[in-house]
């Protein structure tokens, strides 16, 4: 994942104390997260704080508002405009525009989606096997990694044959499922809290 910084202009920093009054909230709003760093542009008007982004987007979370634009005289060019205004607050057009009539030929809105970015979180969960009911193994995951991610760490599990994700020891092996859907996992699919997984025919 990458990280870039971006200095946002967010009106006069008096000192240290209030930049960090000022610039969490100006880099939230625009979909990023302070770095720290700020400084003055034009003595007593304008200063500008660092925010930091992610290039990496998420879709746990997504909400369309309408961003303002500045004028857009046609549809023609809102195809020009809409984009860049909406990609400089961290999202992506929608497709829609307007401009309402009290401020006609001055400025227009267009409704921008943003995707807020995923709070990882640690949960434990037990692998076990279907025939039995006997747990297999305890599981340690981290909310958005995929059974890839824990192939690595946990050895017992290997990704073979055409069904997906075996569970491999001394007593056998067998398919990890879903126990609620029976479907096979794979290595690419994410791993769920609160979902019960199993062994087949272990």
């Amino acid at each position: 994942m990458a990280k870039f910084t971006v200095d946002v202009p967010c009106g006069p920093i008096w000192n240290n104390e209030d930049a960090q009054k000022k610039c969490p909230i100006v880099c939230a709003a625009r979909m990023g997260k302070w770095n720290g760093q700020w400084k003055t542009v034009v003595p007593n008007e304008m200063s500008v704080c660092g925010c930091e982004y992610d290039t990496e987007k998420s879709d746990s979370s997504v909400f369309e508002i309408d961003v303002v634009a500045g004028p857009i005289w046609s549809n023609e060019d809102a195809q020009v405009k809409c984009p860049i205004i909406c990609a400089s607050y961290g999202g992506e057009w929608t497709g829609s525009w307007h401009t309402p009539k009290e401020s006609w030929g001055k400025m227009s809105l267009c409704k921008c989606r943003f995707r807020l970015p995923v709070t990882q979180r640690e949960f434990v969960f037990e692998v076990k096997g279907k025939e039995t009911g006997n747990k297999l193994i305890e599981i340690k995951a981290t909310s958005g990694e995929t059974w890839g991610d824990l192939l690595k760490r946990y050895p017992a599990f290997i990704e073979q044959g055409l069904n997906g994700i075996v569970y491999k020891s001394r007593g056998g092996q067998g398919y990890l499922q879903k126990n609620s859907s029976g479907t096979y996992v794979k290595s690419t699919d994410v791993v769920e809290d609160g979902v019960e997984y199993v062994v087949t025919n272990l």
